[in-house]
């Protein structure tokens, strides 16, 4: 089924605005800033995304459908070992995902400030939490944990130095604590 000029010109507006976050920032993506990047006037993007905080909320709601599908393709080539060696094997191979995931990042803080982002921000985590009980066979709970344990290092990651030492076999040990909590 072909989509419409207007789903198109949409989608064009997301993928600019990603971009202009990516490149340059979130303080950087206004409409102007997106029009120019996607090639449409002003007025399109204003048209199609009345409100910064809609279009931000857009941009988030295709950075969780990439992550979706990115953790999902990496979990099922990451089958094998025990949750917690899967878990510490994830934080390695998304901290070498940088620029993603300084985006993805910088998205998700944004709602902490912008009210109208924290339900796609929750969203979000609960997608994650949702992926962990699937492939891991976690507890609800334990995937609350996990997740968090995960965006602690994530963050950690993005604000150290690319080549600082990570302690592999403190966060194995950490995610195995959490594995073998009972809810």
């Amino acid at each position: 089924m072909s989509r419409s000029k207007s789903e198109l010109t949409k989608e064009k507006i997301i993928r600019a605005a990603a971009e202009v976050i990516r490149r340059d920032g979130l303080q950087s993506c206004t409409h102007r800033a997106v029009a120019e990047e996607a090639g449409v006037s002003l007025g399109t993007t204003t048209y199609q995304f009345a409100t910064l905080d809609a279009l931000l909320s857009a941009v988030m709601q295709l950075a969780i459908n990439d992550f979706t599908d990115s953790t999902r393709r990496w979990l099922d080539l990451n089958r094998e070992g025990a949750p917690e060696a899967i878990l510490t094997r994830f934080v390695l191979w998304t901290l070498g995902e940088r620029s993603r995931l300084n985006t993805e990042y910088e998205l998700f803080v944004a709602a902490v400030s912008r009210p109208l982002l924290r339900p796609c921000a929750m969203n979000w985590l609960h997608v994650h939490e949702s992926l962990l009980c699937e492939y891991l066979h976690l507890t609800a709970e334990q995937s609350r944990a996990a997740v968090s344990f995960i965006d602690a290092w994530l963050m950690r990651g993005i604000l150290d130095e690319p080549d600082t030492f990570l302690n592999e076999a403190l966060i194995h040990q950490v995610f195995r604590a959490i594995v073998q909590e009972t809810a």
